[in-house]
């Protein structure tokens, strides 16, 4: 290795550039003339193009729920609302994934309505069975 005392190779390296000297400010040329509101304008050979701001208004969208596996426990209980269920259940995904998403909204309410509607006729057949079963064994 060499000593770090030594000089270099090819000497001393070749000094830095000096910076350019700042801009000089002259408030009567500084605005001059305007660029147009919007269009191309043409500076050092380069084009710029403005354009007016575009404000964009996101929302947020949340997916709903499809009650696929409440639909496939419907079936047990109300076979025929369970299957129409169940097929709403499966167009809420479908209808999500090609950008629909009111009707994905209205799949997904209707396949709940269902559902809930099995749901009360089961318990309703339940509470009428349990009422003939005490009726008759009292009887």
């Amino acid at each position: 290795m060499s000593d770090p005392k030594q000089p270099l190779i090819g000497g001393e390296p070749p000094p830095y550039p000096s910076a350019p000297p700042p801009p000089v400010y002259n408030p009567s040329t500084y605005h001059s003339t305007a660029p147009p509101a919007y269009g191309p304008t043409t500076q050092h050979n380069t084009t710029v193009i403005t354009a007016p701001p575009v404000v964009a208004a996101t929302t947020l969208v949340i997916r709903p729920r499809t009650y696929l596996v409440w639909s496939i426990v419907s079936i047990l209980w109300c076979p025929i609302l369970g299957i129409i269920a169940l097929l709403y259940s499966l167009q809420v995904d479908s209808e999500w994934a090609a950008g629909r998403y009111d009707e994905a909204y209205a799949a997904s309410r209707m396949a709940r309505i269902l559902n809930l509607i099995s749901l009360f006729c089961h318990v309703a057949a339940w509470v009428v069975f349990v009422i003939v079963i005490v009726s008759v064994n009292a009887a």
